[in-house]
């Protein structure tokens, strides 16, 4: 997917940007 406001330190692609990423809250 596309990079996420809650995960916006990383661009993270689906599935993985469905789920919490250490780092941002």
């Amino acid at each position: 997917g596309n990079a996420s406001p809650c995960f916006g330190s990383r661009t993270v692609r689906a599935p993985t940007d469905l789920r919490p990423l250490s780092g941002t809250p």
